[in-house]
């Protein structure tokens, strides 16, 4: 069995699988949509059609940053000798965290013209070394080095019984502040379980029926729907932490059920090249899309009368701007940038 699972694993990390890109495409559009409406907030931009989008996010808010680590953990590999394993998450996380962080700054340029070029090389390093730059990324470099020694118990009752427990240790001390998050590491400890999860799906193989998955998305519906009618907040672990010590359980249930049904739900789409791309680079578009959307909601927001013209023009806008960007990253000589050397 052991083998069999070792097997599974080498197959998986060798082989890309297209419709995980499509998942993380998915999964970063909701990130852009998400965000849409506290640009707008912040941007003082009130926007009926905006706020009731904005809304679709109580129901993917349980699982869509959880399931970009179940996706991490499907496709990764643990077994590979540590010296090795840094090395590659230091260039497939750090650096890109580092140099994404300083190119979106400069990026708000485009809107905050009286800041200087110079400063932000300051900014981005004194951002990066004390917070560890974008949370989603310091939490899961953490995580998975927290992982690949946990994974070393190698019993996967044990494991997920250590993970669950640094899931609630992780939540307390973010819930009452009781130190610094550095590093987002009480992020990390909360979402290092989904690792696991992601592990323990790839090496399970289990699968559903296109049937069975829709009956599964209506029952997640339909419960996420009972929690907001019963007064509580959509819970979901993001820069912001919206669960409660009632809500600990039931979002542990909404975000590896999400998780796997956004996964499964993404198999069953034909290849759509947009949704490949998008996921693929789905750091990149995660990185800078926020100052696009800066950008675009200033230069779109007279359009109020045209509502829904404004928020696909906003959306595809970024998207187009985000794909430049990547296009031009990707190239020969940029790609260090990314860590790709």
């Amino acid at each position: 069995m052991e083998n069999n699972n070792k097997a599974i694993n080498k197959s998986v990390d060798n082989k890309r699988l297209l419709y995980i890109d499509m998942c993380k495409g998915l999964l970063i559009i909701m990130v852009m949509i998400g965000h849409m409406q506290n640009v707008c907030k912040e941007l003082g931009v009130q926007n009926d059609v905006f706020t009731k989008i904005d809304h679709l996010e109580w129901f993917w808010g349980p699982f869509f940053m959880p399931a970009f680590f179940v996706i991490t953990g499907f496709c990764s590999n643990f077994n590979k000798p540590f010296r090795k394993f840094l090395i590659s998450n230091i260039k497939g996380i750090l650096i890109p965290s580092f140099t994404l962080g300083v190119i979106a700054s400069w990026i708000g340029l485009l809107y905050a013209s009286d800041l200087s070029i110079g400063s932000f090389f300051h900014w981005g390093i004194r951002r990066f070394l004390i917070s560890g730059g974008y949370w989603f990324l310091a939490a899961l470099f953490l995580s998975k080095l927290s992982y690949y020694w946990i994974k070393k118990i190698n019993n996967r009752y044990a494991i997920s019984v250590v993970l669950i427990i640094m899931h609630i240790l992780g939540y307390l001390l973010f819930t009452n502040s009781i130190c610094y998050n550095i590093w987002f590491f009480q992020h990390a400890m909360m979402l290092t379980l989904y690792l696991h999860v992601g592990q323990c799906l790839k090496e399970l193989q289990i699968s559903i029926k296109n049937k069975t998955l829709l009956f599964n998305w209506v029952a997640y519906i339909a419960l996420v729907s009972i929690v907001l009618l019963l007064g509580y907040e959509s819970p979901h672990i993001a820069h912001n932490v919206t669960i409660n010590d009632i809500l600990l359980i039931p979002h542990l249930i909404f975000s590896v059920w999400g998780a796997y049904m956004i996964m499964q739900t993404a198999k069953c789409f034909k290849e759509k090249s947009v949704l490949i791309y998008l996921g693929q680079n789905s750091l990149i578009y995660y990185c800078i899309h926020i100052k696009f959307l800066f950008f675009y909601i200033i230069i779109y927001r007279e359009l109020n009368g045209f509502s829904i013209l404004y928020w696909v023009l906003t959306i595809v806008s970024v998207i187009l701007s985000c794909t430049i960007v990547s296009k031009l990253l990707n190239t020969k000589y940029l790609k260090i940038l990314l860590g790709k050397f």
